[in-house]
């Protein structure tokens, strides 16, 4: 996993100009968006390629859990916040650079202080559980996971931009119960029918380096229970490279 990372870093920040392809005109550097308008590498250079856009984005947002039989938002405190953070190949999907493709890696933490606590049901079956034994369940799960978007802006450096994709990747946590100065704590591991494919439809609206972002989990966090209890967020991102 270091190795990834190492190489994902020398990707993205030591050899940007390793991706997309060359014009034979020059523009002034100041086209590049975000953060680091200026930066071309380690090593400088008087070639412009095509401009790249959100290729480091941080997602900070509230986490809800819904039934999409009876939809009602918001039933998680306030204090439900988790984040994405994801390093993405911007590829130009037309000479003007109005459409694109993204791909990459990135990381999800995400944490639902909810009003039912997680229980078993039958066996290692488990579920969200109405209960009155207890003070505050928390359920914290990560993901690493693969981002896929079709990415859609205006010309310019203040450009309005839509995203619509999905990642697809990895999901494991815990829940914590307590109850007084009890705490119950239960790996997911240990949760046979918890959904470990971490799969969510998602979409992006927002000019320059921010966007609104609003996603929804593809399978409930459980399987094999009545009651499907989908994670859905609502958050703000970021792009700085």
């Amino acid at each position: 996993m270091k190795l990834i990372f190492v190489f994902l870093f020398s990707l993205f920040f030591i050899f940007p100009n390793a991706f997309g392809q060359k014009r034979d005109t020059l523009i002034a550097s100041k086209i590049k968006p975000s953060l680091f308008w200026h930066y071309t590498g380690i090593r400088p250079t008087n070639n412009v390629w095509v401009p790249r856009y959100d290729r480091l984005m941080i997602d900070i947002k509230y986490n809800d859990l819904v039934n999409p039989a009876a939809i009602h938002i918001f039933n998680n405190r306030w204090n439900s916040i988790g984040f994405n953070t994801q390093f993405v190949f911007d590829i130009p999907m037309n000479t003007r650079n109005t459409a694109g493709f993204g791909i990459g890696i990135g990381y999800q933490f995400s944490k639902f202080v909810h009003n039912t606590s997680v229980q078993p049901i039958t066996g290692r079956n488990y579920d969200f559980v109405d209960s009155v034994y207890f003070d505050r369940s928390i359920l914290r799960t990560h993901a690493f996971f693969i981002p896929v978007e079709f990415r859609f802006r205006t010309k310019g450096l203040q450009h309005f931009k839509f995203h619509i994709g999905t990642n697809i990747g990895y999901r494991y946590g815990n829940n914590k119960i307590y109850q007084g100065d009890t705490r119950t704590r239960t790996r997911t591991g240990k949760m046979g029918n918890f959904q470990w494919l971490y799969l969510d439809v998602h979409a992006r609206l927002g000019i320059r380096n921010v966007a609104i972002i609003v996603s929804a989990d593809m399978f409930p966090i459980f399987s094999k229970t009545t009651t499907k209890t989908i994670p859905i967020s609502l958050g703000v991102t970021l792009s700085l490279f």
